[in-house]
């Protein structure tokens, strides 16, 4: 049976940084709930910005006025309707919910890429046509890759909400919630503040030091949390 471990934790304090120590000492699958909201993003927008651009750290919380010839991204029609149509292709939206998607977009302006992926994955597509939207897509996922390759292993490196910490808890998984002391400028958005008590999580990592000391500490819980791993 596979290993999920599940890592919350707010911006910037650690989440990638222990996936790829699980990936590269163990062998994970990366598994990330935000992977489709980027795709459908880059679909609608893909003449602004590459798909990296959407993974890229320093691009995605980079102010549009600091890289862009635009203050703030306001979405076209034909831009929305092309978001639409990838939701719809993944999800069978009705038709209501389209027309949700594209009075919304017609509604909103965004300041930063990190900006539009908040909002866009959680304040609609989360709150206003379905919370379990990024988890099916992860689901079926683990569960295709596992009958086909059972030995296979994930990570799933953006957990933030209850029903996403409750899919890891009903496959079994690890929760792990890593902390950091680091200050966030600006207004703290509604996806960082839903991670929920310390005691939803099997394991809290304080990433204080080196990246070093991180991969060491995450090693050495591995080796004691599954010591029949190979």
């Amino acid at each position: 049976m596979s290993n999920i471990i599940g890592i919350g934790g707010k911006a910037k304090h650690g989440k990638d940084s222990i996936a790829n120590v699980l990936i590269d000492n163990f062998g994970y699958k990366r598994i990330s709930l935000a992977d489709p909201l980027k795709k459908i993003l880059y679909i609608g927008l893909k003449e602004y910005f590459t798909l990296n651009d959407f993974y890229d750290q320093n691009i995605k919380d980079l102010t549009f006025d600091k890289y862009t010839s635009y203050p703030e991204l306001v979405l076209t029609k034909v831009q929305i309707e092309r978001i639409v149509c990838a939701i719809n292709i993944n999800y069978n939206l009705t038709g209501v919910e389209m027309d949700i998607i594209r009075e919304w977009f017609r509604n909103e302006k965004f300041y930063s890429l990190r900006d539009l992926m908040q909002r866009f994955g959680t304040d609609l597509c989360r709150n206003l046509i379905n919370k379990q939207i990024w988890i099916l897509t992860s689901q079926k996922q683990i569960n295709h890759t596992s009958i086909n390759s059972p030995e296979i292993n994930f990570v799933i490196s953006d957990i933030r909400f209850p029903e996403e910490r409750q899919m890891v808890k009903n496959l079994n998984g690890l929760l792990l919630l890593v902390k950091r002391d680091l200050k966030i400028e600006g207004e703290v958005h509604t996806s960082e503040q839903s991670l929920g008590d310390d005691s939803e999580y099997n394991t809290i990592i304080h990433n204080t030091s080196t990246l070093e000391d991180l991969e060491k500490n995450i090693i050495k819980l591995h080796k004691s949390k599954y010591p029949l791993f190979k």
